[in-house]
Formats: structure tokens, C-alpha cells, sequence
């Protein structure tokens, strides 16, 4: 296409070719001369902040879709991330990963693929000892938008990462542990399910008395997520009911009894030793920690708690 624009070169017309690709549109400069604005990406859409531009359309509120992770080849420190976006975690910007990405938990952060992804401090530079790293989705602001990149954080909210490291943007896509030699403990991400490799088991108790016990388990820290757990009882010679009950400690502090309980050994005149199990979801709290207790207890009474991963929503608030 061709526009024409009146010149006073010798009274001729000029000809200036603004058009130069298929797809070109035009647009008013800052002066109302028109120019090219080349097509967009896919998925783009017109948007005007001073001039006309193709921008990113905003994803729905606290989208997130793939951004899944799995342990890498080195499965002690290296998590891979798939490519996915999601919302920031203020719902301002998309965070667009457009190829997967590995990250080092033992090196310090670094831009890029198969590169270091812990937040560089002061005085850490590689994962610690039995610590949980929160996984993140980061923005990094630049002359064409928002680069989105992945890296390890102690902080639920990326405060690392931000002041080590530049970040702007950041959106929590979940969380893994390290053991005492500071190695990943292996876990397996089904969507919003994450399951360890080895369920882990968190106490065995004898003889726990009636009152109320609060309980760590081995659940993302500062977050609140649904801990997927056994709970058992077992009664060596039961010679009257027994109930055990398992709460969230965001709820009232209630005793088990015969109508309300998750576990239960029922009396036996023939002093039978009798187990019951159960599984279930509770929610945890930022700390961690649940609630449970029984109502009858002695030296034949052991409860035991195994936790077998949890379900969390990633931030879709």
C-alpha cells in the first residue's frame, strides 16, 4: 500500500511506502504523520497507553496453567519447570515461560537454562540443610516487556530473589525440601498433587493422653496446604472404646467421641488386639502443624501420623 502525502518538492507529489509486510497496520506518529506498526505475536492484542501497540492480553485472575515441576538428571539439585503462564501474584502481568527451564538449587542465580536458581544473599550461595526453597515464576522487566525466568527462594513472596537478583514480578508454582546433605527429597507433582517419593513418617506415639497435640508435619512452610496423611490407632488390648480425631488448627479444638472421629477401636470382650487407619486431607497451618487427640489412652494405645505429600492451590486466590 501506498499513501500519498503532499510535498512542496518543485509542486510533485512524493511517494513514501509505509506499508512494508504483510499484516502491517497504520498508526498516528506523536505529530499525526502515519507509520507502519508491525503485526503483533499470537495472542497479542491492540492496546493504547500513549500510541496504539500490540500488548499481551491479560490471563484471567490468578491463571496459572502448566509450570509443572520434576527433579532433573541431577536429581539432587535440579529442578525442571515446563513451559506455562501464569498471573503475577498482584494480577498486574502475565509471566509467560515459552520453553521449560532447569534450575540449579546448589548454584547461585543465574539467568537462563541449566543455570544456577537460588536467590543470591550475603552469605548463601547453594541450598542449606533441611530447608524448604519455594519455587517461583520471576519477571524481569526489559526494553520489550516482561522476561519471566524460574528461582529458589527461602521467602513464600520472592524477597531474595528481588533484592539479590532484580526480579519485579514473581508468582510461587510450589516448593521442594532439602535433607541433611542439603540434597532434594524426591516428590512427584501431579497438577496441584504433590506426593514424596518415600511417604514420610511423622510420629509414633504411646500412650498420647486425651488432651490436644499439635503436630509438625513435613508440609511447605508459610503457606497453608492440604496435608494428605494416615492416621492411625492401635489398641494392644482394648477394653473400651476409643476415638482419635484429626482437626486443622484454623477451626475450634474439639474432643473425638463416638459420633465424631477419624479413627476408632471398638471394646473387646476378648481383649483382641485392633488397629483402624485412615486417610485424609487436612489443612495445615502457615507453620506447618495440625491438631489431633484421642479420647481414652493408656499403654496399649499408640497412634502413628505418615504423610504422604499434599495438595495446595498455587496461589489461586
Amino acid at each position: 500500500m501506498t499513501l500519498r502525502i503532499p510535498g512542496e518538492i518543485n509542486r510533485t507529489k512524493v511517494e513514501t511506502r509505509v506499508i512494508t509486510t504483510r499484516g502491517d497496520l497504520i498508526r498516528g506518529d506523536s505529530v499525526g504523520v502515519a507509520e507502519r506498526l508491525g503485526l503483533g505475536d499470537l495472542g497479542q492484542v491492540i492496546g493504547s497507553a500513549t500510541d496504539l501497540l500490540w500488548v499481551d492480553e491479560a490471563l484471567p485472575r490468578a491463571h496459572i496453567s502448566g509450570l509443572i515441576l520434576s527433579q532433573d538428571t541431577d536429581t539432587d539439585h535440579d529442578v525442571n519447570i515446563t513451559a506455562g503462564a501464569c498471573r503475577s501474584f498482584d494480577n498486574s502481568v502475565n509471566l509467560v515461560l515459552p520453553t521449560e527451564q532447569t534450575k540449579q538449587i546448589d548454584t547461585p542465580w543465574a539467568t537462563g537454562n541449566d543455570a544456577g536458581g537460588i536467590a543470591t544473599q550475603a552469605t548463601v550461595t547453594s541450598a542449606t540443610q533441611d530447608t524448604w526453597y519455594h519455587v517461583h515464576a520471576l519477571g524481569f522487566s526489559t526494553a520489550t516487556g516482561m522476561r519471566t525466568e524460574i528461582g529458589f527462594d527461602v521467602s513464600v513472596s520472592a524477597t531474595n530473589l528481588f533484592t539479590g537478583n532484580g526480579a519485579t514480578q514473581y508468582r510461587r508454582l510450589g516448593s521442594v525440601l532439602t535433607d541433611s546433605s542439603a540434597n532434594i527429597i524426591s516428590w512427584a507433582q501431579d497438577e496441584d498433587t504433590f506426593l514424596w517419593n518415600v511417604p514420610i513418617s511423622e510420629k509414633v506415639d504411646n500412650d498420647p493422653g486425651t488432651s490436644a497435640i499439635t503436630e509438625t508435619l513435613t508440609t511447605p512452610l508459610g503457606v497453608k496446604v492440604q496435608a494428605r496423611i494416615t492416621f492411625s490407632v492401635d489398641d494392644q488390648s482394648p477394653g473400651a472404646q476409643t476415638h482419635g480425631l484429626v482437626t486443622s488448627l484454623e477451626i475450634a479444638d474439639t474432643a473425638p467421641s463416638s459420633t465424631l472421629y477419624h479413627a476408632r477401636i471398638t471394646d473387646s470382650s476378648s481383649a483382641e488386639r485392633k488397629v483402624d487407619s485412615v486417610f485424609l486431607d487436612i489443612r495445615t497451618s502457615v507453620a506447618s502443624a495440625i491438631r489431633w487427640r484421642m479420647d481414652n489412652s493408656d499403654t496399649g494405645v499408640t497412634t502413628s501420623i505418615i504423610c504422604h505429600g499434599w495438595v495446595e492451590d498455587r496461589e489461586r486466590v
